[in-house]
């Protein structure tokens, strides 16, 4: 899923979701990334989805 310009990232490995950026985890540490204003709506969306799977 993209989430911004220049972020693409697999939802199985979101640990938060803001307003403006996603926590992500991995096995040693966890990560910042930014939500531009152009893919909030799909992210939104579709992790919403990915949550009811």
């Amino acid at each position: 899923m993209q989430v911004h310009r220049a972020y693409v990232i697999n939802m199985k490995y979101i640990y938060l979701k803001g307003k403006t950026a996603v926590q992500m985890f991995n096995d040693d540490s966890k990560n910042s990334v930014p939500i531009s204003r152009r893919y909030k709506r799909n992210l939104d969306s579709a992790y919403g989805e990915y949550l009811l799977s």
